[in-house]
């Protein structure tokens, strides 16, 4: 891919978007490349003291200048303090979003927690968790299905979905994909994960093993979007996070952004807020909004294809495809600045490495 194509996002290790905490290890179910381990049989589960994690949200906020916190886990929805949890970082102006695999997650629940101030829910649904008798992406959409009514009755709160990918999911892709982008009015981010194997003395299977631009070739392919915007590695010069923003209307793309684009959206919102952006609210986008960015060619693209069928909705929705760290001679290949990364021991760590840290490796965010 040419990153001269590509906004390269100046996020840091101080100055970043998000951050990340985990209330509990308790989870219903065991997911294959889980990196808390919680797919192990040895797993060990247990619920967090709230007031060490209020001190961790009062140093993400302190040590990153985050705009939203995201709450992880385990499965966040067994914490038993949860409310005052996200009551405690909602006081302090943050976005917030809770990561769950939606078992927990009824219309009583979601409303209750978009009271408190939960801003964005991202749901883990894909065949290989063993939730039900579904054996395929495509039968496991009536369940996706479900959320999207759901979120749509209650409104005003994102709804996200992520899935792991390795080989053997490539041919999945089109029907979930198709999912996404006929529920875009509803579903504004779709996050892809390359599945790797981050617990300490455990190997993937190599036949399951994908890079990132045998991914970013698929999805590409089957949504019909561009990228504009990537994180890259520390010790490499390959793309760790690579984001797509695109408009669609009544299901159908209608084009993507460019980096241009995303570059002054972002740089817009750090003038105004002092923070980069990370999650904006699921709402349509209004002809009067884009028309200051008019002289932007991906702009003019989608409102020329939109004025072909006016008085619709334009929604947004991003796509992002995360490949994870990787052990070389150099230490362990981080993605720049980390925004998942997590307060433990007060320092700034990345959560997906937690449990070799743990085990005395020392891997810090630079």
């Amino acid at each position: 891919m040419d990153k001269q194509k590509l906004y390269k996002l100046p996020w840091t290790r101080e100055d970043n978007p998000n951050g990340w905490i985990e209330p509990t290890t308790y989870c219903q179910i065991k997911c294959p490349g889980c990196y808390r381990g919680l797919g192990e049989n040895s797993r060990k589960q247990e619920h967090q003291d709230i007031e060490s994690l209020k001190k961790e949200i009062d140093f993400l906020t302190e040590k990153r200048n985050i705009q939203s916190l995201s709450i992880a886990g385990g499965e966040p929805l067994m914490y038993p303090d949860l409310n005052l949890l996200v009551k405690y970082a909602s006081g302090k102006g943050l976005k917030i979003k809770i990561y769950t695999n939606g078992l927990l997650l009824d219309k009583g629940r979601l409303k209750e927690l978009k009271e408190l101030g939960v801003t964005e829910f991202v749901i883990h649904i894909d065949r290989h968790q063993q939730r039900s008798n579904s054996f395929s992406e495509s039968e496991l959409n009536a369940t996706r299905q479900r959320f999207c009514k759901m979120f749509r009755k209650e409104g005003n709160v994102n709804l996200g979905f992520i899935m792991p990918i390795s080989k053997q999911d490539i041919g999945q892709l089109s029907s979930v994909i198709s999912f996404f982008k006929e529920n875009s009015d509803i579903i504004n981010l779709v996050v892809f994960v390359v599945l790797k194997e981050m617990l300490p003395n455990k190997k993937i299977d190599p036949k399951l093993k994908l890079s990132l631009q045998e991914l970013r070739d698929a999805v590409q392919k089957e949504f019909g979007i561009d990228y504009c915007a990537y994180l890259g590695k520390e010790h490499c010069d390959e793309i760790s996070w690579l984001f797509s923003f695109s408009a669609y209307s009544q299901g159908k793309l209608i084009g993507s952004f460019d980096n241009n684009l995303y570059r002054i959206i972002q740089a817009g919102y750090y003038k105004r807020k002092s923070k980069y952006f990370i999650t904006i609210p699921n709402k349509p986008l209004s002809i009067k909004k884009m028309l200051p960015w008019i002289l932007n060619a991906s702009v003019r693209n989608i409102l020329f294809k939109y004025l072909r069928n006016p008085f619709k909705n334009i929604n947004h929705q991003v796509v992002l495809l995360i490949d994870p760290p990787d052990l070389t001679e150099k230490g362990w290949d981080l993605c720049d600045g980390c925004p998942d990364a997590m307060a433990y021991n007060k320092e700034l760590v990345p959560s997906c490495l937690l449990e070799r840290i743990k085990s005395g490796e020392r891997i810090l965010i630079k």
